[in-house]
């Protein structure tokens, strides 16, 4: 079967991410060869029915006219329910991939992630980005962003610029890891903060700055558009603690000194 359509294979690659899987591992859950679904993806080879007809059949919720035709929506009651609130976290359209078929790290600057919260769902957004692939295991399986992160809110953790590589939770009600950082997208927004999960009792995140200049607040689920575990960090800002710590002791002993000079004065 031979589909001429372009945007017959977009939609297949938005499904792709929207299982939460990289290419290889849907491959494998098809019964298909990584190759095949990297080819299938990028149009490079005609499409056969019988691999169509695989997928329909590990996949019963896809629906068949959205992908052949782009009509309704991608899947039947495509909207996840959290404690009896409807959700409204999507999948990024991260549409880059290396050559084995993975997907690749988008790279979002502080200046693209202003753009973030009103192009999240923007497959254009994406493909102008920047992207690169890590070869760590850890980062093989899932959906990734690297985020520059903006601001002083997270020092000592985290400086201004440094990069986030961050984990893609569609079901942040089970995989938030309760006090560690996260990437929030909201309406308003990208924040990077500590996350208290509250979704199962009031249907709220709590968000924490690691600089205790920074209030502690709320975010209602119904403002979060995506949520995001920080996995590493790549920082310019090479610290040596201990060192800080004795340039600023022997900063207070050089004020006591004048201190006592001048009293005994």
């Amino acid at each position: 079967m031979n589909f001429s359509d372009d945007k017959f294979y977009a939609r297949l690659k938005r499904f792709i991410q929207h299982t939460g899987l990289n290419n290889n591992k849907f491959a494998e859950k098809v019964g298909l060869s990584g190759a095949q679904v990297y080819y299938m993806v990028n149009a490079q080879k005609n499409f056969g029915i019988d691999k169509l007809l695989k997928i329909f059949n590990t996949f019963p919720e896809l629906n068949a006219e959205w992908l052949l035709k782009g009509k309704g929506d991608m899947v039947a009651g495509k909207k996840k329910v959290i404690s009896g609130v409807s959700g409204s976290l999507q999948m990024p359209k991260v549409v880059t991939i290396d050559a084995n078929g993975k997907n690749n790290i988008v790279q979002i600057d502080a200046k693209a992630a202003a753009g973030f919260p009103a192009n999240y769902d923007n497959p254009q957004y994406f493909e102008s980005l920047p992207a690169f692939s890590m070869p760590s295991p850890q980062f093989q399986d899932g959906t990734y962003i690297c985020l520059q992160a903006n601001g002083d809110s997270m020092h000592p953790t985290i400086y201004h610029h440094d990069w986030l590589i961050a984990e893609f939770l569609e079901n942040p009600i089970d995989n938030i890891r309760e006090g560690y950082v996260h990437v929030v997208v909201t309406k308003d927004g990208v924040v990077v903060k500590r996350v208290l999960n509250r979704l199962d009792k009031r249907n709220k995140l709590v968000l924490q700055s690691d600089n205790e200049q920074y209030p502690t607040y709320e975010e209602d689920l119904s403002n979060v558009l995506q949520v995001y575990k920080v996995q590493a960090k790549l920082s310019f800002v090479l610290r040596n603690e201990n060192s800080d710590v004795r340039k600023d002791i022997n900063s207070i002993k050089a004020e006591l000194f004048d201190l006592r000079t001048q009293m005994k004065k």
